[in-house]
């Protein structure tokens, strides 16, 4: 069942992120070509996080059982797809807003920026995942609906500054009008592509595949292998305290993780101006 929720990753990056990109290219919009985009993909990702992180609550007011979680299932299964298309939609607008914005000669910093800020992204987010929320705030009955309320309000904080801080020229129909059809330059350039380029692709695409079984299962297995819990058992028991350990030691794990790309992300332009790029 997890195999299938996270298909939803894979899937809306194929499909959802070239279409926004296209779209919000030839967008005439009067806010600008990607704010609007990235807005509508924040408003979605906070609903999202809502819908998952009360996902048993709201269950047991549609009518689950202590026995049985099904809504609650299709309640977290809903929100999670929703969450990756949302991301995917607020993630390329983010992306181009950066090309669209910066000179070419600082385009090299900018990503190097971006990357670092993205490190330093994953570094907070599996920080925060590593506290017991709940010793701290019991009220909140639990550390998940912490963390997703934590993640919201910087969220929303981030989107703001972005949205609040650019200038955009929005296009006319007349430039829409000059461009060719994204879509027939996109087939054009995978039938043409450089062997250099397809050799590269090929790379991205098994590192990818090796980056998330490694992603998706590291915590669990370091919370049920290391830590010998149990996630499926009764509240507040031993194993369930071992597992939700296990998970914040798996994720005190990939906070090492993320200071590698962070500090990678810093100094790869100079030594790429030292060594090459090869």
């Amino acid at each position: 069942m997890v195999n299938l929720i996270w298909l939803a990753g894979p899937i809306s990056g194929l499909l959802v992120q070239p279409t926004v990109g296209v779209i919000s290219d030839r967008s005439t919009n009067r806010w600008g070509r990607r704010r609007p985009f990235i807005i509508a993909g924040a408003v979605f990702i906070v609903i999202a996080m809502l819908l998952l992180s009360n996902a048993k609550d709201l269950g047991n007011l549609i009518g689950d059982s202590p026995s049985s979680h099904f809504y609650a299932i299709l309640i977290a299964i809903f929100g999670f797809w929703l969450l990756d298309l949302s991301n995917n939609t607020m993630a390329g607008p983010c992306r181009a807003l950066l090309v669209d914005l910066a000179p070419h000669e600082q385009q090299s910093v900018g990503n190097s920026l971006f990357s670092f800020m993205l490190g330093f992204g994953n570094l907070s987010g599996y920080f925060i995942g590593t506290i017991n929320w709940r010793k701290y705030v019991p009220f909140m009955n639990s550390s998940l609906r912490v963390v997703f309320l934590i993640a919201i309000m910087i969220l929303v904080i981030c989107i703001s500054i972005t949205v609040c801080s650019i200038k955009e020229i929005p296009l006319t129909k007349e430039e829409t009008k000059k461009r060719k059809n994204p879509f027939v330059q996109l087939a054009h350039g995978i039938y043409f592509m450089p062997k250099p380029m397809a050799r590269l692709c090929v790379t991205t695409f098994f590192a990818w595949i090796g980056w998330f079984t490694f992603f998706l299962y590291i915590t669990t297995w370091v919370a049920i292998n290391i830590y010998h819990g149990n996630p499926t058992a009764p509240e507040n028991s031993k194993e369930l305290v071992l597992f939700e350990a296990g998970v914040r030691a798996g994720a005190l794990g990939l906070i090492c993780n993320s200071i590698v790309n962070m500090l990678t992300s810093i100094f790869l332009p100079f030594l790429i101006k030292r060594v090459g790029i090869r």
